[in-house]
């Protein structure tokens, strides 16, 4: 066996156990985590001898071993970057658990703040407790900086101008190209964004020249949505739109559903590709509540691409290759909660559209600062003054203050961010044909199940812009998007 194949012999078994652990550890089965384990036992998948064998493969591989040997040198980086900085990941995350942030008399959990400060109707405690969470973060920062810094160090060991550099290269993204066509959606949707945002913000009684970031998370957790969206047709409206699809999930004896309650169980759904496609669990715990209702569709999308790629495909186009495609198929299913007929047939009321299309008109927006902000921070040699930068950016984009103190927190590795606006821009291109051939209602229509399973076969083999070319377009391209989100929101 030579050194390409020995490598993709052991992704399975690497996915295999750690899909596992993800899925034993959320869903409550498990309480001490052994990923380091397991990290440690794959490590010679990762090392800079495999990166430097990979690469002069690389430079002597053509056709699909050449798109094999690309898709592993991208996760052989990866990973060994995440290794290479494990140990203060582990600081970090250490620090963030033990962390506690004290305000009105109480004392909370630093995560668990994170997410109260969205429920909190009082400005003045909801401003108090962002500006004690501010606080928390910009005593950890020193441990993230030293992060991102040695991940700096790592790509100029490799030979990388920077960090920007080494993954615009193993992933072949031209990451300035996507955010050239993000500048002009961002051009053309701000009027409207302003419009919607300053009315919305308004009826909690807050001006838009005012407005903070805890002031928009609470606006887009507290509105109130028509319809049933209770814990008990949580699940049958997740498993009468796959049914109308042509898709029994009951049926599917490769996906496992985990329904049970238990004590430390996640609280949002997830997906567990542990075997693809032969064993997925799809992970919910039925509350209630539209958020819950995006989180299921959007993990379902996960699970049906994943458990309908084909067993035939090398390991590296199960596990591997571009994320912004499987992303696609979760946003599919999640937006069609911005579908008014969708709505009507499962939820018995269509008013919720429009507070969905102006979300995801938000987190196209916020997701393209990030991504803006990353290309800085990720080109830089030094990142003094980034914090900055970090605030000019999104308080340009999004029109409300964000706190400088999260210039580090808010940053995803290896350009993810990226990853899901590409999803984003597919996602409306692929809906764009799926209502062309089946009609505004697609969801429907079998057929359309039948060619989004076509889609599904191809496991993650090819990227969101070659899937672009299959259906008729010339890569990606933001007008769909565009299109879907400035009529549906000027109704």
């Amino acid at each position: 066996m030579n050194g390409l194949e020995y490598i993709a012999s052991r992704l399975d078994a690497f996915y295999e156990e750690l899909g596992r652990e993800h899925y034993l550890l959320g869903a409550g089965l498990k309480s001490e985590p052994q990923i380091g384990e397991i990290y440690r036992k794959y490590r010679d998948l990762y090392t800079a001898e495999t990166i430097r064998a990979l690469e002069e493969a690389l430079t002597m591989a053509d056709g699909e071993t050449s798109r094999r040997v690309r898709y592993l040198l991208a996760f052989a980086y990866s990973n060994y970057m995440q290794s290479s900085v494990s140990t203060l990941t582990e600081a970090y995350l250490m620090k963030e658990m033990e962390t506690v942030v004290r305000v009105n008399g109480e004392e909370l959990p630093f995560r668990k703040a994170m997410s109260v400060l969205q429920c909190i109707g009082d400005r003045d405690k909801r401003r108090g407790l962002e500006r004690e969470i501010s606080q928390k973060l910009g005593e950890m920062n020193h441990i993230l900086r030293e992060r991102v810094m040695c991940l700096h160090d790592i790509a100029s060991e490799f030979g990388y101008r920077s960090y920007m550099d080494l993954y615009s290269a193993v992933k072949g993204i031209n990451y300035g190209g996507l955010m050239s066509a993000l500048d002009g959606f961002l051009r053309r949707t701000s009027s409207l964004y302003r419009d919607l945002l300053e009315d919305m913000l308004h009826g909690i009684g807050v001006e838009l020249e005012e407005a903070e970031r805890h002031d928009v998370y609470y606006l887009l957790n507290s509105a109130e949505v028509g319809g049933d969206f209770s814990r008990e047709n949580l699940m049958p409206s997740f498993t009468g739109t796959l049914k109308k699809l042509g898709i029994d999930i009951d049926t599917q004896k490769n996906v496992i559903l985990d329904l049970e309650e238990r004590e430390n169980k996640s609280p949002r759904a997830f997906t567990a590709p542990i075997r693809v496609p032969e064993e997925v669990v799809l992970v919910i715990t039925p509350r209630g509540g539209a958020d819950d209702y995006a989180a299921l569709l959007h993990e379902g999308g996960h699970t049906e691409h994943f458990a309908n790629t084909s067993p035939h495909l090398p390991a590296e186009y199960r596990h591997l290759g571009d994320n912004a495609v499987t992303e696609t198929y979760a946003f599919l299913l999640e937006y069609l909660l911005t579908n008014r007929n969708w709505l009507e047939d499962f939820v018995g009321c269509d008013d919720a559209a429009r507070l969905f299309l102006f979300q995801k008109l938000f987190f196209v927006r916020r997701y393209s600062a990030k991504l803006k902000y990353e290309l800085e921070l990720h080109a830089a040699r030094e990142i003094e003054g980034m914090e900055e930068v970090y605030k000019d950016i999104l308080d340009g984009i999004l029109m409300f203050s964000n706190p400088p103190e999260m210039y580090l927190y808010d940053v995803d590795d290896g350009f993810y961010t990226a990853d899901y606006l590409r999803a984003w821009i597919f996602e409306a291109q692929l809906k764009s044909v799926m209502m062309e051939k089946y009609g505004y209602a697609w969801y429907r229509d079998a057929e359309a199940g039948k060619y989004l399973i076509g889609l599904w076969r191809y496991g993650q083999k090819y990227s969101v812009s070659e899937l672009a070319n299959f259906i008729g377009y010339q890569g990606l391209n933001v007008d769909d998007l565009l299109d879907e989100l400035q009529e549906g929101l000027a109704s």
